[in-house]
């Protein structure tokens, strides 16, 4: 399988990366990286050209993401998601069928989301097993609830509201949402940001949202 395929000359993207995800660049005044998350999302190194991608972008480009998937391995989700809160390139993201899952990380840590009709999204919080004696799995279970508490506070802060993320966390609530809604949502979220940005009031870095923490690198 070829690892990278191109639009035009001048724009072949090969890392020697071999058996990762298709990265499709167009070649104009600025460069257009298309990025197809429409399978599952499985091993980490599947996404090598991605995090590549986002890496050597520069504040000219943009990098696009067309996203139709139902999620899967967070681990791997998480290198794309900042990668794209890090990269000096414009990130887009357009949800064109599915945004399930983790699959909602990477439209909203985008700069720009576009959703086309008859889209649904849905969050919830993790899932994962664990394996190890009893004290092993009391400590992992705890770990991993704190940092996935967390996770999930930073990824939909102004998206969702702090009961629904609540609600997620403590009684594994799904919220499915329509195209309207998905729109209506970015909004508010947006109108969040912009709120928080406008504040004299200067405020510890881990405590910034995510677009502020991209804005101010």
């Amino acid at each position: 399988m070829t690892n990278n395929k191109m639009f035009d000359e001048g724009c072949e993207l090969d890392f020697g990366i071999k058996d990762t995800l298709e990265v499709y660049c167009e070649n104009n005044v600025q460069k257009i990286y298309r990025i197809f998350l429409d399978e599952e999302i499985t091993e980490p190194s599947k996404y090598r050209n991605v995090v590549n991608t986002l890496e050597r972008a520069t504040e000219n480009d943009v990098v696009e993401f067309r996203i139709n998937t139902i999620g899967g391995n967070l681990f791997s989700t998480l290198p794309i998601y900042n990668g794209i809160l890090s990269a000096s390139a414009r990130t887009r993201a357009i949800i064109d069928g599915t945004a399930i899952s983790a699959g909602t990380f990477i439209p909203l840590a985008c700069d720009d989301v576009i959703v086309m009709k008859n889209s649904l999204m849905m969050c919830h919080s993790a899932t994962w097993g664990a394996w190890g004696d009893l004290k092993s799995l009391r400590d992992q279970s705890n770990f991993k609830f704190q940092w996935a508490r967390k996770l999930i506070g930073e990824v939909y802060e102004g998206f969702m509201s702090e009961e629904e993320i609540e609600d997620m966390i403590e009684n594994s609530m799904e919220y499915w949402m329509f195209d309207d809604e998905i729109v209506e949502r970015l909004q508010r979220r947006q109108e969040y940001i912009q709120k928080q940005e406008s504040q004299e009031i200067i405020v510890p870095e881990k405590q910034l949202s995510t677009r502020q923490r991209k804005k101010s690198a």
